[in-house]
């Protein structure tokens, strides 16, 4: 016999920006059977029913977080921590180096995660020389919390056989500093150089992924699945997976440990294995599928190096940004092979000239092979200006933004670009206003993976010091959970199955400590998940 749960006397957001008349749901074995009132759900209950009282608190579909580095979020997690305002100076970094130092054997690997110098006095970076101080025989590696940079010691750079007269690769480079030298610090494609990699990515992306063996692996995708359920995140799309990541993937799902939905974006340096293999379109099942295929085009827009057509604010260098592909026909060709083959693809763009450059691509392809409803996705979409706003509305294109960033990393990127263009970066008002299906995500590890933050950010749109950050692109509370549910399923086409509180649908459900969507935005981060259903199991209670 199957068991029934209802939940009732609940504000039920359904995630599709409209008002419920219901106050109850029935869930029997994995499915949403009702939404109507207490009496019609347990006319339609097994005999074996559980009825759970909200007490007029939210209850909304699983969040859908459509781009969280899952693996690396695990790792994050379990690593060394250099986040700020725990560091928040080059004295604060070393402290942590000799404290992980001290506890480890000569010559292993000391790793970092979250290292934001942005916000140190001056904006001064660390380098190898601050970490040689400490630690002479153990390599460093610690990931800048965009995960576009990363900076390593000399010890690291030994084994990696690297010294000054390096030169920089496609799609990255080396700093150095004013006699020439290596900082330690390597931005974009050259960070797989210095930290050790079964796989390499080239100029197709960052790769800050340590080759760990998959036992540990699969601990971190634990870990994040624990986390992420606690905060009503139920499935996670992962926007870079290499044969590296999927292995520990596979034997997670297999050993219990993989704890949500997740769906795979293979990095487009796989792309001619995949279509050897024929699968040519979304494969896998509810719990562990591949999805979209995933390109880069430029560099971060939180660590500057997002491609835009005017330099950055802050360089009098005239910098205007790293793109990865040294020549745009080349992308544009890798592009057409995986949309001609079947394949959804989505690309890395933040900067307007890098929007210039993808979007050219798109038109080109689309006139010459139109395909219905493709749903190309753009990774981040961080600063298009209207008339691109425009073509990716045109073009039918998905806009996969982390606001989040708006409030975490605020002065970085008024700093970086100026307050005009911050104050427009990720135009979520004027997408959904042009039609547009934008999703809002969180991009964890690079920000917080609460997806309350993320709404907040989406709402609000004021920095943690208090700047306004583009008030004018605001949406409301009820607009964020569908971009963070309904739109995020749509962008990978899961909205048969999840993404929103229908009947037919899985049961991924949670209810919070109150009613979320008349909550003041400032006070969302002190809201609490009292229930995570995923698939109609209880995997989380407070």
């Amino acid at each position: 016999m199957f068991k029934s749960t209802i939940f009732t006397n609940a504000n039920i957001e359904t995630g599709k920006n409209e008002e419920c008349p219901h106050d109850s749901l029935l869930v029997t074995e994995n499915i949403i059977v009702k939404l109507g009132t207490l009496e019609e759900c347990k006319a339609l209950a097994e005999k074996k029913v559980t009825i759970i009282d909200c007490e007029n608190k939210s209850l909304t579909p699983g969040f859908i977080d459509a781009h969280n580095h899952v693996t690396l979020l695990g790792a994050s997690l379990r690593a060394s921590k250099f986040h700020y305002p725990a560091v928040s100076c080059i004295n604060d970094v070393v402290d942590v180096v000799k404290k992980a130092s001290e506890q480890k054997e000569k010559g292993e690997w000391i790793r970092g995660w979250g290292l934001d110098y942005g916000k140190f006095p001056n904006a001064t970076p660390p380098t190898r020389f601050d970490l040689d101080k400490v630690s002479p025989d153990h390599p460093v590696a610690i990931v800048h919390y965009t995960g576009h940079y990363v900076l390593v010691n000399s010890k690291a750079l030994e084994i990696a056989g690297i010294d000054d007269s390096i030169e920089d690769p496609k799609g990255g480079r080396f700093i150095r500093d004013e006699q020439g030298r290596l900082t330690g610090l390597a931005q974009d494609a050259a960070q797989q150089m210095v930290v050790p990699t079964s796989v390499k990515v080239k100029h197709h992306g960052p790769d800050i992924g340590y080759d760990t063996p998959t036992e540990e692996l699969v601990g971190d995708i634990q870990c994040a699945s624990d986390a992420l359920r606690a905060v009503g995140v139920t499935t996670v799309v992962d926007p870079q997976v290499t044969t590296r990541e999927m292995v520990g993937l596979v034997r997670a799902q297999h050993e219990g440990g993989l704890g949500v939905r997740t769906v795979c974006m293979y990095l487009s340096n796989h792309l001619e294995a995949l279509i050897e293999t024929g699968i040519h379109e979304p494969f896998g099942n509810d719990f562990l599928a591949i999805g979209p295929v995933k390109y880069y085009c430029d560099g971060a827009i939180v660590g500057g190096t997002a491609a835009f057509t005017e330099p950055l604010n802050n360089r009098p260098d005239g910098f205007t940004g790293a793109l990865y592909w040294e020549k745009d026909e080349e992308l544009a060709e890798s592009l057409n092979i995986t949309h001609t083959t079947g394949f959804q693809f989505g690309i890395h763009t933040q900067g307007d000239r890098a929007h210039d450059i993808m979007l050219d691509s798109v038109e080109a392809i689309l006139k010459k092979h139109p395909r219905v409803d493709h749903r190309h996705r753009i990774e981040h979409s961080g600063y298009p200006r209207p008339d691109q706003v425009t073509r990716i509305a045109e073009y039918g294109m998905v806009p996969i933004t982390q606001p989040g960033q708006l409030r975490e990393a605020g002065l970085n990127l008024v700093d970086n670009y100026g307050e005009d263009r911050a104050s427009r970066i990720y135009p979520l008002r004027e997408f959904l206003d042009n039609g547009i299906e934008a999703v809002i995500s969180s991009d964890a590890f690079v920000q917080s993976f609460n997806p309350l933050s993320t709404c907040r950010g989406a709402v609000e749109r004021i920095s943690d010091d208090g700047r306004d950050m583009g008030k004018a692109q605001r949406i409301t509370m009820k607009e964020a959970i569908m971009c963070h549910t309904y739109f995020a399923a749509k962008s990978f086409f899961w909205e048969d199955r999840i993404g929103s509180l229908e009947e037919g649908k899985r049961a991924d459900i949670i209810l919070f400590d109150r009613d979320i969507l008349h909550e003041d935005p400032a006070k969302l981060l002190d809201v609490k998940v009292e229930i995570t259903m995923l698939d109609g199991q209880v995997v989380y209670t407070a």
